[in-house]
């Protein structure tokens, strides 16, 4: 669905070539955002949602979130621990190692420097642009 008129009504996009999927969360940043779904689809548009392609997130597994502070980088988070990274914008993504499987849910990212992933388990992933991810699970 797309907006015009800041949620007053809705219109209905035909994504042509792209097979029905759920999808589980989106980001914005500026005209471009990234949807992510059940068997590891990311959509991607360009121009404000009038048109979506398909990205490879090299995983076929739920990816529950994604967010991005720029343009060109941004992180997905899903089931099975998986954290995917990408700093050209999704037309590469990279899958984080990380020690835990727990399923990642949510992520917040403040800047390059500062990122956090929470999941099942009580799990709490800090990562960053100068850091490898850090695990902690709470007790």
């Amino acid at each position: 669905m797309q907006s015009h008129d800041r949620g007053a009504t809705w219109q209905s996009i035909n994504l042509h070539n792209i097979a029905p999927v759920r999808l589980n969360a989106v980001t914005v940043v500026d005209n471009f955002a990234w949807a992510v779904g059940n068997a590891g689809e990311i959509l991607m548009t360009g121009d404000g949602g009038r048109t979506w392609s398909i990205q490879q997130s090299n995983v076929d597994i739920a990816l529950n979130d994604v967010k991005f502070i720029n343009a060109r980088e941004g992180w997905a988070i899903g089931v099975q621990g998986t954290l995917l990274h990408t700093t050209d914008g999704g037309v590469h993504w990279r899958i984080e190692s990380i020690q835990g499987s727990h399923p990642l849910e949510r992520l917040f990212l403040l800047d390059q420097n500062h990122a956090w992933a929470v999941g099942l388990g009580g799990t709490i992933l800090k990562f960053g642009d100068q850091s490898p991810p850090r695990l902690k699970t709470a007790n």
